[in-house]
C-alpha cells in the first residue's frame, strides 16, 4: 500500500513539474514559528510568519502574525477560527491587511494512513493607496499522512483548492495548492516541519508559485 502511495505522489510530481516547466515559476520561502497550548477540548495557537521572494534578489513579500483557537466537538471533528494581521508588499511599499478565517476539520485513520479534511471560509481586507480591497474565499483541503514503521519522517501529502467569491472581490484567486512534506519531534514538545508546495492558478490573472516552507512548533 505504501508503495502505491509513493508511486501516486511521484506521478503527481512529474505531471506538475511538466506543467511548471513551460513557464518561469516564481519561488518563495515561508518561515513559521508557532506556539500551541491545549486546555481540555480547546487548542490555542499563535504564530509569526515571514515570506520572501527571490526574483530580484531577496525581498520580504509578506509578514504577519496569527492567533487562533479550535474546539473538539466529537472524536475527529473540530471547529475553529484564526485571525491574521500583517503587511504585504506592493511594488516598493508595504500595505496593511487583516484576515479572519472560520473552519471545520475532520480526521480519521485507515490502517497506517491518517486522513484529514478541512473546509474553510476566509475574509481578508487590505488597504492599498487608501482603498480597501476585500477578498472572500472558500478553501477545500484533503491531507494524507503515512506512518512508516521505525521511521521518524512520515510523508504528508495534501491537495487544497481556493475558491474566490466573485460577488465579494475583484481579485479572482482560484488556485490549487499541492504540498509534500514531513515533520519530526526533535526534543519533547518541539517539532520541526519542512514542506515543498506548488500553486497552480485556475482563475483570471493568477500565476503559478513554488514554495519551500520551514516551520518550528512548540506545544506547552
Amino acid at each position: 500500500m505504501f508503495r502505491i502511495f509513493l508511486v501516486l505522489i511521484f506521478i503527481f510530481g512529474i505531471s506538475l513539474s511538466m506543467s511548471y516547466g513551460q513557464t518561469t515559476t516564481p519561488f518563495q520561502t515561508w518561515s513559521v514559528v508557532e506556539l500551541g497550548y491545549g486546555v481540555g477540548k480547546f487548542d490555542l495557537k499563535a504564530n509569526y510568519q515571514l515570506r520572501h521572494s527571490y526574483e530580484d534578489g531577496i525581498l520580504l513579500e509578506r509578514h504577519f502574525g496569527e492567533i487562533g483557537m479550535s474546539y473538539k466537538v466529537v472524536k475527529g471533528l473540530k471547529v475553529g477560527s484564526v485571525f491574521r494581521i500583517g503587511k504585504d508588499r506592493r511594488k516598493e511599499e508595504f500595505n496593511p491587511f487583516n484576515r479572519i478565517a472560520i473552519y471545520s476539520a475532520y480526521g480519521h485513520d485507515i490502517k497506517r494512513f491518517s486522513l484529514k479534511y478541512r473546509l474553510q471560509w476566509q475574509h481578508q481586507s487590505k488597504t492599498v493607496e487608501d482603498e480597501d480591497r476585500i477578498t472572500d474565499k472558500f478553501r477545500l483541503k484533503v491531507q494524507s499522512e503515512y506512518n512508516i514503521k521505525k521511521w521518524k519522517f512520515d510523508p504528508i501529502f495534501a491537495v487544497e483548492y481556493f475558491i474566490a467569491n466573485k460577488e465579494m472581490t475583484s481579485y479572482q484567486g482560484e488556485k490549487f495548492r499541492f504540498t509534500l512534506g514531513t515533520g519530526r519531534e526533535i526534543i519533547e514538545n518541539l517539532v520541526v516541519k519542512g514542506a515543498y508546495r506548488m500553486e497552480i492558478g485556475t482563475g483570471e490573472d493568477v500565476g503559478n508559485l513554488a514554495i519551500a516552507q520551514l516551520e518550528l512548533n512548540y506545544t506547552f
